[in-house]
């Protein structure tokens, strides 16, 4: 799984090079906005159902085994139907509005949509049933690398429509793959059942957990990409490009991170059903402490040698420098709290995430809104900053509520503290020296990584480094 996400996080790095280095900081501007919207779009068509998946399918597997077919079976049609509706809806609503670049990109990418929806709910089964192989080989591995294959030939085009139809083919692609993948899972790890389609009771389980979670996941995918949306609004699509192609990179950071939430969802919902407070209190802990082992490294080294990753898309993305070490910081933050909104989820409070996202979607949009015309693209780093802060924060509390566990913040600071020492300054002192090249940013990385490595060593235990192959 770790394998599969570290090179998911390398593709995406990838695509974005690729992409600054064809279509400037103008072209890519147009090309993120378009991704901004599809990703929203997506959460929402998803309907909520791969997180329902994940909670309700292994506490089925535990209670009523013959109920586990039936309820894939109807999350699947629910979603069908509902993404086609979104779908729509969109061409419905786009007659009305100024064709515009960015809006002949969402023309040709609104099919795709279906197909995106079909494959999050395939793998999130195949999760649920216990595997997390499809997940990474599918979703983090096959339909980014195929999107950097289609771009990286030429075979479309290197215009703005050519680009958006190399990142939505490979979601057919991946919706074919994963059904086929999943149709093996159920039949080898699932019961048997009388029924094709799911009672009325399950139906409402489902329903009732997921469509909150529709808002909340549409609301958490606004809190990624509203900046860009709101930047290219304000500032133009250059900026957008400039400060959606820094947030990429830093968000890409975020996928080898969320392997370790993929993995241990359907472990949280479990323990939490069984009222197994103990394990669950050490679970988070201990992939707390690993999502900034895994992350830590990858931001502090964003975060100083920042020139020398945007040079790599070309001279328009120089301007994004500032930014890209405020978002840094901000993804040392969430990171630092593991998966806090994922044991709030698997409390079964979809709910209370719902309210929260609220909160915190409001409080970005407004930020952005007021720092962006003053500040530019620095202005939307600090605003994404804050409200990641705050939705921290405001899950931080519910949970200690819920479940009575706690952030581990001694391990976090202690962590933080390896990082300055051990990544932070040897870099730091490597640019001093070396200016900032790409040569320097490999010694840089190879410093670090060998003083990081050994301090890893000494301090395995209170890591708990001995438990990443029985807990992940």
């Amino acid at each position: 799984m770790l394998v599969g996400s570290a090179l998911s996080a390398l593709l995406g790095f990838a695509f974005v090079i690729l992409l600054g280095r064809l279509l400037g900081a103008d072209g890519s501007g147009v090309v993120l906005q378009m991704v901004a919207v599809f990703t929203i779009a997506l959460s929402i068509g998803a309907l909520g159902l791969d997180t329902a998946a994940i909670w309700l399918l292994p506490r089925l597997r535990q209670e009523q085994p013959e109920l586990v077919r039936p309820a894939l079976v109807g999350m699947v049609l629910i979603g069908l139907a509902w993404s086609c509706l979104v779908v729509l809806a969109w061409y419905a609503v786009s007659t009305f509005l100024p064709l515009d670049e960015v809006g002949s990109t969402l023309d040709l990418a609104a099919p795709f949509l279906v197909a995106a929806v079909l494959l999050t709910i395939f793998v999130a089964g195949t999760r649920a049933l216990g595997t997390v192989y499809p997940f990474a080989v599918i979703d983090r591995t096959l339909v980014p690398g195929l999107r950097l294959l289609l771009l990286a030939t030429g075979v479309l085009g290197t215009g703005t429509l050519a680009v958006t139809a190399a990142w939505t083919l490979p979601w057919a692609v991946g919706a074919l793959v994963s059904l086929a993948t999943l149709w093996v899972v159920v039949r080898r790890r699932s019961a048997p059942s009388e029924r094709l389609l799911p009672s009325r009771d399950v139906v409402r389980r489902i329903l009732t957990f997921a469509v909150p979670r529709t808002v909340s996941n549409g609301l958490d995918q606004t809190l990624v990409w509203a900046d860009v949306l709101i930047v290219g609004a304000l500032a133009g699509a250059a900026a957008a490009g400039m400060y959606g192609a820094a947030a990429r990179f830093v968000f890409a950071g975020f996928i080898v991170v969320t392997a370790l939430r993929i993995a241990v969802g359907p472990r949280f919902s479990a323990l939490v059903g069984s009222g197994d407070r103990t394990t669950l209190s050490e679970l988070y802990s201990a992939t707390a402490g690993w999502a900034l082992l895994l992350g830590g490294p990858v931001y502090v080294t964003l975060a100083i040698f920042s020139p020398v990753v945007l040079g790599w898309l070309g001279d328009d993305f120089d301007g994004a420098r500032p930014a890209m070490t405020l978002l840094c910081v901000g993804a040392l933050v969430l990171v630092g709290a593991g998966n806090i909104q994922t044991l709030l989820i698997m409390t079964g409070r979809s709910g209370l995430v719902m309210v929260n996202k609220s909160v915190v979607v409001a409080v970005n949009i407004v930020a952005n809104l007021v720092l962006v015309p003053r500040w530019g693209i620095e202005g939307a780093a600090v605003a994404w900053t804050a409200s990641m802060l705050l939705d921290t924060a405001l899950a931080a509390v519910q949970v200690r509520r819920t479940t009575h566990v706690k952030l581990p913040w001694r391990p976090a600071v202690r962590v933080l503290a390896a990082l300055t020492v051990c990544v932070a300054a040897p870099q730091l002192l490597v640019a001093s020296v070396l200016g900032q090249t790409t040569p320097a940013l490999a010694v840089g990385i190879a410093a670090g990584g060998v003083a990081f490595g050994a301090y890893l060593v000494l301090d395995r235990r209170h890591l708990k480094l001995d438990q990443v192959r029985a807990r992940a």
